[in-house]
């Protein structure tokens, strides 16, 4: 199924996937960038309520409005092909005076690693 990515309907109505099998084709149907409709039995909300996923829940918003854009709002977070996650943060330190926040920051940028003593 996931190699089908020029697909553009998909009705899945009517069998026994369950929601546990609408999560395991979750991958295959967000590679299938030309989807345009696709429908099964129940809704994306469910799905989200009761089985486990790997994916981020989307909100209850874009759940409600159904199948394809759930599946829009979750190729949006996947990001382009090649796109790589940010793993930056900013950090503020914020105490009283000659309270340890510039020890602090000194350990956190140390290239050893070492926090002795905060």
């Amino acid at each position: 199924l996931g190699k089908m990515v020029n697909m553009t309907s998909l009705r899945l109505g009517g069998n026994a996937i369950g929601k546990e099998g609408a999560v395991a084709l979750l991958p295959s149907l967000l590679r299938m960038v030309k989807l345009s409709t696709f429908e099964l039995d129940f809704g994306p909300s469910k799905v989200w309520a009761s089985a486990s996923s790997e994916y981020r829940k989307p909100p209850s918003e874009v759940l409600e409005e159904g199948w394809n854009d759930t599946l829009r709002f979750l190729r949006e977070l996947q990001g382009p092909a090649g796109s790589t996650k940010c793993w930056h943060a900013r950090l503020m330190l914020v105490g009283l005076g000659m309270v340890g926040k510039t020890s602090v920051w000194q350990a956190l940028q140390s290239k050893t690693g070492l926090t002795e003593g905060i």
